[in-house]
C-alpha cells in the first residue's frame, strides 16, 4: 500500500472494518461511504439490504481497510447500547 492510500478518504466505496470505542468492542465491516471532519457514514448490509449509519469520530476506536482476498466478517454482531441501527 502506497503512504497516500493510508488516508481514510482514499477508501471510499471499500469495505472497511470499524472498531468502536465501546467497553466490549467488536470489530465489524461495512462500506465506507463517507469521511469528513465529523465522522464517518457506513453502509452496513444485513440480508443484502444497505443501511446508511453515521459515526462520529468519538465513537470509532480503529478503522481499517478490507484487503483484496480476506474473509470480511458480516455487519454489527452485538447490540451498541443507545444505537439504533438494524441490529437493535
Amino acid at each position: 500500500m502506497n503512504p497516500g492510500e493510508r488516508i481514510p478518504e482514499k477508501w471510499t466505496g471499500r469495505l472497511v472494518a470499524v472498531t468502536l470505542a465501546i467497553r466490549n468492542p467488536d470489530e465489524f465491516v461495512a462500506r465506507l461511504d463517507e469521511t469528513n471532519e465529523l465522522g464517518l457514514a457506513l453502509t452496513l448490509s444485513p440480508s443484502g439490504q444497505g443501511v446508511a449509519t453515521f459515526y462520529p469520530w468519538t465513537a470509532v476506536r480503529r478503522l481499517r481497510l478490507i484487503e483484496d482476498g480476506e474473509e470480511p466478517r458480516p455487519g454489527p454482531v452485538r447490540r451498541v447500547s443507545g444505537d439504533p441501527g438494524w441490529f437493535s
